[in-house]
């Protein structure tokens, strides 16, 4: 009886510590990358005379340089030694930041910005999403809302700090700073955390025989993988087509540069919740009405900024857009899990994720472009609540494998 509840006890410590880690490489993931563009973007402009639509360039190179790397990211999760792989992934985000200060050309921004890319999907959402999958069987959906709320935290935490650190030292110092942060803080984590030799899923789930080749090409053969993998690449455009210029929106508003990095924090923040919200409701209802509820609070944050310049209004978008938004991580690989069953989970998630990663690629890019040639984020928002409803159709047409082959 000891050595069972030992056991158990173990395996209890050890969830808890996967959860944790998953959340602290989310916050450094996120708040490296996703949610501090966004305020690079002024400063590069104000340093260089490029465009927005030219620095908007390189988030969709980072983007599409994550999407490429998420399946190999899977695959190397699923075959080979995930602590390697994640210390990997820090190290080259770390490198990318270090160097940011030399650059003097958008070629040069253009490749650290991939490298950075590279780097989070190695040491990002989907290996803490393979992570959580592997470890949990029984209240996942809660799992992954708490280790992916690590976003929402990068974002309400890094957000206004690294936004400080830019007014007062400069954007320079403030990527060294953040670069150093990334290799010291993490590696030692995850060294002792991540354990190599535990393939299968804990809790009584026989690991899988199946190879990757004869999984892979099953569900690629079905619409609903298509359908998913649109639905969330329309979805993600939208949500970080918005978000990538949610700083210099708010700034365009008379908000002063703390405030608008606020404003950005703020709306991590509620995400956060949003991915605990999500993920719980995901446990107890189908993905696809955890995902109407996603895109429709965000059709709302819009509609609401759309229709009002009033102060109100704005930090009304802030609250429906952090629910709405914070959720879509936490919904991609349960929808995955949902749609397709664990085997060989991180490979079919990394390669849903390549397909929504066109969608992060091409979202900031096209707002910048077309903020270039309005003046105005008016009609970029307008197209985001139209992929928002094309995306929840999508969503609402696909069907399990176990529904399809029973068929």
């Amino acid at each position: 009886m000891t050595k069972t509840r030992s056991k158990s006890i173990w395996r209890i410590n050890q969830e808890v510590l996967i959860v944790m880690l998953g959340f602290l490489l989310m916050t450094l993931s996120a708040g490296s990358a996703f949610y501090a563009f966004g305020l690079f973007i002024i400063p590069f402009e104000d340093s260089f005379s490029w465009q927005r639509s030219e620095i908007s360039g390189a988030i969709a190179i980072h983007f599409l340089a994550a999407a490429i790397c998420g399946p190999i990211a899977g695959k190397l999760m699923d075959s080979y030694s995930s602590k390697i792989l994640i210390i990997t992934g820090l190290f080259i985000s770390s490198i990318s930041y270090l160097i940011l200060p030399q650059i003097f050309s958008l070629i040069h921004l253009y490749v650290l910005w991939g490298a950075l890319g590279v780097g989070n999907a190695f040491a990002g959402v989907v290996p803490v999403g393979v992570l959580i999958s592997r470890y949990f069987n029984k209240n996942r959906g809660v799992a992954m809302g708490i280790a992916m709320s690590g976003i929402a935290f990068g974002g309400l935490v890094m957000t206004p700090i690294l936004g400080y650190s830019i007014q007062q030292i400069d954007w320079a110092p403030t990527a060294i700073l953040l670069g150093l942060t990334l290799l010291i803080l993490p590696v030692p984590f995850v060294y002792f955390i991540v354990k190599d030799h535990r393939i299968e899923k804990i809790g009584d789930v026989e690991p899988t025989k199946k190879t990757i080749l004869d999984k892979i090409p099953n569900a690629m053969k079905t619409p609903s993988y298509w359908l998913a993998g649109a639905a969330f690449l329309l979805g993600s455009a939208a949500t970080v087509g918005v978000i990538q210029h949610q700083a210099s929106f708010l700034r365009d508003y008379a908000m002063s540069p703390t405030i608008a990095a606020l404003g950005v924090g703020i709306t991590a923040g509620i995400g956060g919740i949003g991915k605990l919200a999500f993920g719980y409701i995901s446990d107890r209802v189908p993905v696809r009405y955890a995902s109407l509820l996603s895109f429709g609070s965000n059709i709302i944050a819009l509609t609401l900024l759309l229709t009002s310049q009033a102060t109100t209004a704005l930090w009304l978008y802030v609250i429906f857009f952090g629910l709405g938004m914070g959720a879509i991580v936490v919904l991609v690989p349960l929808i995955v899990g949902e749609l397709f069953g664990d085997e060989s989970f991180g490979t079919t998630y990394g390669s849903i994720s390549m397909v929504q990663g066109l969608g992060l690629a091409l979202g900031p890019w096209a707002v910048g472009i077309i903020f270039d040639l309005h003046d105005s984020y008016i009609f970029a928002f307008q197209s985001a609540i139209g992929m928002y409803i094309v995306a929840t159709i999508m969503i609402f047409m696909t069907k399990p494998m176990q529904q399809i082959n029973s068929e």
